[in-house]
Parts: structure tokens; C-alpha cells; sequence
């Protein structure tokens, strides 16, 4: 680090243990200062973003009461299709509205519109 920058992190780190804060700061240098555990970073996602509300998007459809559709898994686990379809079918039909179930050994997910 260059001086200046050393006398100013100094300065910041004596301001916050006045005001008895707690921070984790890593300088240029990488070095740790301050007490807090630094978090690590995301692990990636199983899915890509929006891949997964795409898919389902795909299969649904207006639906009057007593009607029902069917949402093929396809490379996605059941309970994340599942996760994600109750999410938007509350979101469409509301709490309570619906209820919905998996089919041949959880390759497909039912849904029936209840009111």
C-alpha cells in the first residue's frame, strides 16, 4: 500500500473502533483488518437465471375452475419446478386456489385450479 492510503485506512480504523463498530475491510494488499468474518463468495447456481420460471411459463395457461395442466420436469429437479410454479400460480390464482402434485414418479407436476 502507499503511505497515503496506510494513513487513511489507519484513520478509518481508528473512527470506526471509537464509535466501537464492527467491519471487515481487506486492503490493497490483502490483508484483513477488523473482526467480522468476510463472508464467502456465491457458489454458482444449479440453473441458469430465469431458466427455470421460462420453462414453466411455457405450460402455463388460463385456467377456469376444475381444469388442470401438466408441467413436464424436463432437466430440472421436481422440487424446484414445483417451488417455482406454486410462486407464480399464487401469484395468477392466489392462496388457496390451487393445489398441485407430481405424476409418474415426479417427471411431471399437475396443477388443478380449485376457485
Amino acid at each position: 500500500m502507499k503511505e497515503i492510503e496506510l494513513k487513511t485506512l489507519n484513520s478509518a480504523i481508528r473512527l470506526l473502533n471509537a464509535i466501537k463498530c464492527s467491519y471487515a475491510i481487506i486492503d490493497t494488499d490483502g490483508n484483513k483488518h477488523g473482526t467480522l468474518e468476510i463472508a464467502d463468495k456465491k457458489t454458482e447456481r444449479k440453473y441458469p437465471h430465469g431458466s427455470i420460471t421460462k420453462h414453466v411459463r411455457e405450460y402455463i395457461k388460463p385456467l377456469e375452475v376444475g381444469e388442470f395442466l401438466e408441467i413436464p420436469i424436463g432437466s430440472f429437479d421436481f422440487d424446484t419446478i414445483q417451488s417455482v410454479g406454486c410462486s407464480l400460480f399464487h401469484k395468477y390464482w392466489g392462496r388457496g386456489n390451487y393445489t398441485t402434485c407430481g405424476v409418474n414418479q415426479n417427471t411431471a407436476l399437475q396443477v388443478l385450479r380449485l376457485s
